[in-house]
Formats: C-alpha cells, sequence, structure tokens
C-alpha cells in the first residue's frame, strides 16, 4: 500500500512540473508550420520544437532547470544575415523605426536577449517561476515570432546592399 502511494506521489509530482511544458510545446507547435515536437525529450531536459515560420526555419529549445541552474528558453530563427552585423547601434535603428519597434517588443516588452550568430536569430529567456516555462500565450509567442521575422528580413537586406 505504502509502495503505491509513493507511485502515485511521484508521478502526481512528475505530472505537476512537466504538464506545463508540453502545454508549452503543443501550443508553440500550433503557431509554425510542419512543427515537430520531441515531448520525449523532458526526460533528458531538453524538448524542443521546430518547424518553419513564413518559410524560415524555426527552434524552440527548452533548457529545463536544475539542480544549480536556471532555466532557459531559446528561440532560434533562420537567416542569411552576416555575422557581426550592427543591428543593435541605435544611429541605425533610429532610421529604421519597424526595427526599432521590433527590438523594443522582444527585448524590453518581453524580456528577451537577442543575439546573431551562425545563421540564427537567437532570442532567449530565463523565466522564473515554479512551473516552467510558465503558462503558454499564444498572442505573445506569434508576436515574437512576427518581430524576429522582421529584423531578419532588415538584417538580410542590410547585408545585400
Amino acid at each position: 500500500m505504502i509502495v503505491l502511494f509513493i507511485a502515485m506521489t511521484v508521478g502526481l509530482l512528475a505530472w505537476w512540473f512537466l504538464l506545463p511544458t508540453a502545454t508549452f510545446l503543443r501550443g508553440f507547435a500550433g503557431l509554425i508550420e510542419g512543427s515537430d515536437y520531441r515531448i520525449a525529450s523532458l526526460i533528458t531536459h531538453r524538448p524542443r520544437v521546430s518547424g518553419r515560420f513564413h518559410g524560415r526555419a524555426v527552434v524552440l529549445q527548452l533548457h529545463q532547470p536544475g539542480e544549480n541552474r536556471y532555466g532557459v528558453l531559446e528561440l532560434l530563427m533562420e537567416t542569411s544575415a552576416a555575422p557581426g552585423a550592427r543591428w543593435k547601434d541605435s544611429a541605425i535603428v533610429s532610421r529604421h523605426p519597424e526595427i526599432g519597434r521590433a527590438t523594443f517588443d522582444l527585448e524590453g516588452k518581453y524580456s528577451l536577449v537577442l543575439t546573431l550568430s551562425g545563421g540564427w536569430l537567437r532570442a532567449s529567456s530565463s523565466p522564473l517561476g515554479v512551473r516552467f516555462p510558465g503558462p503558454f500565450d499564444a498572442e505573445k509567442w506569434e508576436n515574437v515570432l512576427t518581430q524576429m521575422e522582421t529584423v531578419a528580413v532588415w538584417l538580410e537586406s542590410v547585408a545585400s546592399r
């Protein structure tokens, strides 16, 4: 009887902590085309969703929190922009209000850290809370994808000049 109680308790705790991740992944998968999500990788602490957003490859990776580390949410969008582009330069951004708005939304409003390397525009965050990564907000994440695409397109146009 005690073994059954322990097994049920462990099962309920696993469900309590893993359900938000599974819900988040399914919700995000609904925003992208041809999505492939790997919920089984919850065991390895690296669940992910991949697919395409308006033709661009997109990958969402969740690095689950653990002992001595925060959880990290990482969203990558493929771009052919040259590395080292000065896209965070305020003098450049001030002449392109759509980029200023996009970077403000991504970094200011949504607290994402943007970087560009290896052909990927990367947005990362370490959301804090008891249940990582927190509730899924379709409107927010659709806007994040749209704003990242705006930045990626602009970076590619700057590189081609």
